[in-house]
């Protein structure tokens, strides 16, 4: 099995790839924002991998201050229960802010034409919108099945190009805790300051 693997591993397959002046150091450039040599960044994108810039120290910055949101939440959770629940949702956020700024992203080549093929499905829908205005009755129904098909790939493409959004949905639903903790606190404190204040009578009466 490792005998297998290492043959697997050995790099033996030299390959020339001609670059003018200005693609070479492009090429450079990438793959050194990547923290990478230029062999090793066209090897991840070989396997299907998009390799990300290194993180500026802003975003390592930004991690801190999540981090320090995250304890000061953490002590509130004995008081404020919902606090618990804002916690995972900071942890779960970290860690997909994490895996989007610093893991090399996925792609594949059918992705990358994906785009291109869904602006021709366009235009041939409204093609096909065009002739069910001119066409026969008889035509119509063949044509508006033929425009249902094409609407049909247009919706299934649009969902695989469609860039996951969790990060914004997290982000909103962290918000939306913070307020209705907000709204818990002030209403407490509204209801502490309507409260009769209770007096001492004892007191009261031994300083008459």
């Amino acid at each position: 099995m490792s005998r297998e693997k290492s043959e697997k591993d050995v790099r033996n397959v030299p390959i020339t790839v001609r670059l003018n002046e200005e693609e070479h150091e492009k090429l450079k450039q990438c793959a050194a924002a990547c923290g990478l040599s230029a062999a090793e960044f066209m090897r991840q994108l070989c396997k299907g991998n998009a390799p990300q810039p290194q993180p500026k120290t802003e975003f390592w910055e930004l991690l801190n201050k999540l981090y320090e949101v995250h304890d000061a939440f953490k002590k509130c959770v004995p008081y404020y229960p919902t606090a618990d629940e804002i916690c995972k949702e900071i942890e779960d956020f970290i860690l997909e802010l994490q895996q989007k700024t610093t893991l090399p992203q996925q792609f594949n080549a059918e992705e990358l034409m994906t785009g291109g093929e869904m602006n021709k499905l366009i235009a041939y829908r409204q093609h096909l919108r065009n002739k069910v205005r001119r066409a026969l009755p008889a035509e119509k129904e063949t044509l508006r099945a033929e425009k249902q098909g094409v609407t049909e790939r247009i919706t299934e493409l649009r969902k695989r190009l469609k860039y996951a959004d969790g990060i914004e949905k997290r982000s909103a639903h962290i918000d939306n805790c913070l307020d209705q903790i907000h709204d818990t606190i002030e209403n407490q404190r509204s209801n502490r300051q309507k409260q009769p204040v209770k007096t001492d009578r004892r007191r009261e009466e031994s300083l008459r």
